[in-house]
This record gives C-alpha cells, structure tokens and sequence, in this order.
C-alpha cells in the first residue's frame, strides 16, 4: 500500500494547530464543510500515519477564539493537547484538553491572557497567534500589522532584537498563521494554517530550516 503526503491531500478549511515530536507530527484539522474538527497524525516526512475525529459534547471551538498550550503526557503516554477559548457571554478563557479524540472542559479560567510580547517595544508591531519561550529567545508567529503579512519570528531576549524573521506572504492570496512547532534539534520549522481561494478556506502548511 502506497504511503500518502500531506501535500498530496485536496482539503477544505483550516490548519489551526501544529505539534511534533521525536517521531510525529499532529496537525489540528478544522473541516469546515461540517464544521468539524480532526487530528491527523504523520511521520516526520508528513506521510499519514492516522486521522481521528474530536468530538464534544459540551462545547465547539469552531465559533470560539483560542490558544493551545504546550502538549503533554498521560499516565498512559498519550499525547494530551491543551488550551484556552474564549467566552463571550462569561468574559473569561476556559481551559480544554484533548486527548483520545475527545475534546473535554477543564475547571481552569482566566480573565485576561498575558503575552511575552507586550513587554518588548521591539514587537509592538506584532500580534501572536501563538508564542513560545525557549533558551532565552521567544519564538512566536503573528501577524505584521504595518506590512499586513504574517510571520515566524525569533526575538532574542537578553538582546532585546529580532534575530530571524521569516514573512509569508502570496501576490494572489493571503495567508494566516495559526500555529508552529519548532524541532530544535534539528533546527525544523512547522508551520500552519490556511489561505483563501475563491473565498474558501484552504490548508497551508509549511516546513523550513532555520537559526
């Protein structure tokens, strides 16, 4: 049986969030001809591995905003992927958690969320859609607003200066960041999200070397 690619797939909607390990890659799906979402599994080379659908019974992120947190370990070393979404009607961020295609509440809320960025004068131009902290440099990817582009970008901390910036940007279309993950032995970027054609959502995903 022939293996298949990410990039060979066709699909409708949105790339929302990226993770990998050692071995795998995890790739949020939000399919939205039904408005569902999935977790698709690869290697490393992005050939599928497995594709899961995430259900809930007690609320959807697809009309929500969000932020997914760094993933963790079950006692039965399951991947369980966590986050926040937004409600309105509350005003505050309640925490979720995947885990087993299963998309659960957890009893955690927070009123506002705190960024590393607000604290550097240097990224005032920047809004993150999603950041982390490592080594001492904040990695993050956002959206430009000067230029309009989106970006993955290394700030180092102990500087104070951007010391890699990657902008993606289409002369036909453009394209958002939702999500990345760093391989840091490696020096691997993932990142995703999706793009628009003929005013449907497209997946977009993309990998590079880097710093």
């Amino acid at each position: 049986m022939s293996k298949v690619n990410l990039f060979e797939l066709d699909m409708e909607g949105k790339f929302i969030y990226v993770h990998q390990d050692e071995f795998n890659v995890y790739i949020i799906f939000l399919n939205e001809k039904d408005s569902s979402l999935y977790l698709l599994q690869t290697d490393k080379y992005l050939e599928f591995q497995n594709i899961e659908k995430i259900s809930s019974e007690v609320f959807s992120l697809v009309e929500s905003d969000y932020f997914f947190t760094k993933p963790v370990k079950n006692d039965i070393s399951d991947t369980v992927f966590r986050g926040f979404f937004y409600n309105v009607e509350e005003k505050l961020w309640h925490k979720f958690e995947i885990v087993s295609g299963k998309l659960s509440l957890l009893p955690e809320t927070l009123e506002t969320l705190k960024t590393e960025l607000s604290a550097y004068p240097q990224l005032a131009d920047y809004i993150d859609t999603q950041y982390m902290v490592h080594k001492g440099n904040i990695f993050f990817v956002g959206h430009n607003t000067q230029t309009k582009h989106d970006v993955f970008c290394r700030f180092n901390i102990n500087k104070e200066k951007i010391e890699y910036l990657q902008t993606f940007y289409s002369e036909t279309r453009d394209i958002v960041l939702n999500s990345f993950s760093v391989d840091h032995k490696n020096r691997q970027v993932y990142v995703v999200g999706h793009s628009y054609k003929n005013d449907v959502a497209v997946p977009f995903l993309q990998t590079f070397f880097s710093f």
